[in-house]
């Protein structure tokens, strides 16, 4: 039969082959994700990595009552609280602005499918205002 040590040897073969399984399968899947119509990853996997992956569209003029600005980067968010610095990322050109949270948005009855809207300052900067809609990546 197996000694002991043949025994603990197999088990380790056994997990290793497991966790290598596991983390290829999350690789592919963060790195495929882009391309997959979605809102955004799973949540615990958001908060692990630090960022989000969906739609973005502009838009000209803030919901809150603040004055809006049309050479700021600012942006509408209902997933990060207002004043929250974010980056993000077209996923088509992987151009990139910094943006400041100052409205809460999308609205979720409205648009669905999107996670952020940028001011058209912070939109034309990775993006032609007439392609509306682009796929992106964002991070804190």
């Amino acid at each position: 039969m197996y000694t002991l040590l043949d025994r603990t040897a197999i088990l380790l073969l056994i997990i290793a082959i497991f966790f290598s399984c596991v983390s290829a399968i999350l690789y592919t899947y963060i790195n495929v994700v882009s391309d997959i119509e979605i809102n955004s990853l799973p949540a615990s996997i958001m908060h692990k990595h630090n960022f989000s992956v969906g739609k973005a569209s502009w838009y000209d003029y803030s919901l809150n009552g603040e004055i809006y600005s049309l050479t700021h980067n600012t942006a509408a968010s209902r997933n990060f609280k207002q004043k929250t610095r974010l980056t993000v990322t077209n996923l088509d050109n992987n151009k990139s602005v910094n943006v400041v949270v100052n409205d809460y948005g999308p609205d979720m009855s409205v648009y669905p499918d999107r996670i952020i809207d940028l001011s058209s300052h912070a939109f034309k900067q990775i993006a032609d205002l007439n392609k509306g809609i682009i796929k992106v990546k964002i991070t804190q």
